[in-house]
């Protein structure tokens, strides 16, 4: 009979030190520990023609805890090229989100980008992200890129073999994707 009680005094003044430690640490980390909110972006086009309207996003997104936006990005193909269009107004925008400690990624996006016949456009999207910010200074950078591919949505999807199809090709996609931000 001791020596029971005595194992059950000491896993109960255990767990009473353990529970204290796990709630002094809650109040210790606060509301730091809470990770920022994520806002997608689909239309920047207003932000970036008027820099009041751009103040006043990233108020909201002060006011909200919104600590990274995914902002849709436009690239065009002038001489064959693919190149981030109005980089000047992206300068701009990216060094206001960064002096208020926000992060911008370049967002992009289509289901047709997971088919393996497609991967030339998005991989050209990123090497377009990858030119911007090697021109750019570092405080007007992309911090990523976030596609929205959503391959789901495709006819193919529904039958099953060509499903693992498109699987086996978006898996390379993002694999090549990250091996060109990497570089850059």
């Amino acid at each position: 009979g001791l020596a029971d009680d005595d194992r059950t005094t000491g896993s109960m003044t255990w767990l009473r030190w353990t529970g204290l430690a796990v709630a002094l640490g809650a109040l210790a980390l606060g509301r730091e520990a809470t990770p920022p909110r994520a806002l997608w972006l689909w239309d920047p086009i207003p932000l970036l023609d008027d820099a009041r309207a751009g103040a006043a996003f990233f108020d909201f997104c002060e006011r909200q805890r919104v600590g990274v936006v995914w902002a849709q990005i436009h690239t065009s193909t002038p001489g064959g090229s693919r190149r981030l269009d109005r980089p000047s107004d992206w300068q701009r925008f990216l060094a206001d989100a960064h002096r208020r400690g926000m992060k911008v990624h370049a967002l992009d996006g289509d289901p047709h980008f997971a088919l393996r016949e497609q991967h030339l456009v998005p991989l050209s999207i990123v090497e377009a992200v990858v030119a911007y910010n090697a021109t750019a200074d570092p405080g007007a950078r992309f911090d990523g890129i976030h596609f929205d591919n959503e391959p789901y949505v495709l006819l193919q999807w529904r039958v099953p073999r060509l499903r693992e199809q498109i699987l086996a090709a978006y898996l390379d996609l993002n694999a090549q994707a990250a091996a060109i931000a990497r570089r850059g």
